[in-house]
């Protein structure tokens, strides 16, 4: 691996900086394709008489693009007596319309399209809805992209993007009378479709990596082995103090927990995820789970010499992490050099006897064992 020509691609390169989508409700959800999910918040957006206070802007909307389109303009769809709305309507041969509006004599068939491709009957659909004349009905295919070609006379393709620009453009004289709440959740929705409707990569991202994909999984090889460095060289500091631990790994390189063989709510944790940012810094932390916390309300200050105390913080505790486990002592962040992570082992070694933390936590092994065979003997009694 040539380090000098890494160098000098990483100082000569401007590195894309990718953009994530907004998340949505739907995404949070993990339902944001599902085409029965969509086509359900369709239909309560095309009921004009919902609360969402909308009125016909969802039909108004799909109107005008049924009119701009070449085989709409053959159509008169008219809904002045207003439409009724159904999801997931039978077929003749069994099938089911995604969404269907219609009244007694005019109907528009809407098949919902997200992921999957377009292989449905549609004669089927269209010889299902009985309207008096063929220019009272209208199938409609809702995709996500373009389809180039539809097998039916009397279908046309519409973006489920489209449809929803067509939505907010024509808002504006809705706005006033809509309930908020409702609007939130209009405007989530379109986010949504946004997301669904674009890619996740841009052009000239996905030209960056083929243009330069050998330095760059050069790269990536370095950057595993530097991890994989950091990750021997935390334990191999651990084994030099010559103790012996049980070995937690919360992630493969990130995070060690080396737990007491004789109390499993006692740890020494070591951190090195900020040495994949820009802090050079690691976390070296004597650690308590949950409700063995409890027992260290006996903790005296006379338990520990000053230059321990002054390490831990004996009942004014450093704190707890998500996963409820609670610093008695050490630091998150040390700052280390690019020399010290060469021979991190030594610097973790070094750093434990600074801060004092093997006696911290050997006093709290023998208090924390002692406090459970008091427990036991109360059981016993």
């Amino acid at each position: 691996m040539d380090y000098n020509e890494l160098d000098s691609f990483l100082n000569s390169v401007d590195i894309p900086e990718i953009k994530t989508k907004p998340k949505t409700f739907l995404g949070i959800a993990r339902q944001p394709h599902y085409e029965n999910v969509l086509s359900n918040l369709y239909a309560f957006y095309f009921d004009v008489n919902e609360e969402h206070g909308l009125k016909d802007l969802f039909i108004a909307s799909l109107s005008q693009l049924i009119e701009e389109s070449e085989i709409g303009k053959g159509k008169e769809i008219v809904f002045d007596d207003g439409f009724d709305i159904e999801t997931e309507s039978a077929t003749n041969d069994g099938g089911r319309i995604d969404l269907l509006l219609s009244n007694d004599s005019h109907a528009i068939i809407i098949e919902n399209k997200v992921y999957h491709g377009l292989i449905n009957d549609l004669d089927d659909y269209w010889e299902s809805i009985e309207s008096s004349l063929e220019e009272n009905k209208i199938g409609i295919v809702l995709s996500l992209y373009k389809i180039k070609q539809i097998n039916h006379p009397h279908f046309i393709n519409i973006t489920h993007l489209d449809f929803f620009k067509c939505v907010m453009v024509n808002s504006g004289k809705y706005l006033l009378n809509a309930n908020d709440k409702y609007l939130v959740y209009l405007k989530d929705l379109y986010q949504n479709i946004i997301n669904l409707s674009t890619n996740t990569m841009e052009k000239k991202d996905l030209e960056f990596y083929f243009d330069n994909n050998q330095k760059i999984n050069e790269l990536l090889e370095l950057n595993d082995s530097i991890r994989i460095h950091i990750a021997e060289e935390v334990e191999k500091g651990i084994g030099l103090l010559d103790y012996e631990f049980y070995i937690a790994r919360r992630s493969e390189c990130d995070t060690r927990r080396f737990i007491s063989t004789k109390c499993d709510k006692l740890s020494i944790m070591i951190s090195t995820e900020h040495l994949y940012t820009n802090v050079n810094a690691i976390g070296i932390l004597v650690e308590v789970k949950g409700d063995a916390i409890n027992a260290c309300e006996n903790l005296k200050k006379e338990y520990f010499t000053k230059e321990e105390f002054e390490s831990s913080m004996d009942i004014d505790y450093k704190g707890r992490d998500d996963e409820g486990v609670f610093q008695l002592a050490g630091q998150w962040e040390y700052p280390i050099t690019t020399e010290q992570i060469s021979n991190l082992s030594q610097f973790i070694v070094d750093t434990i006897e600074k801060d004092h933390l093997l006696p911290i936590f050997n006093k709290l092994e023998d208090f924390f064992v002692k406090e459970e065979a008091k427990e036991e003997l109360v059981e016993i009694a």
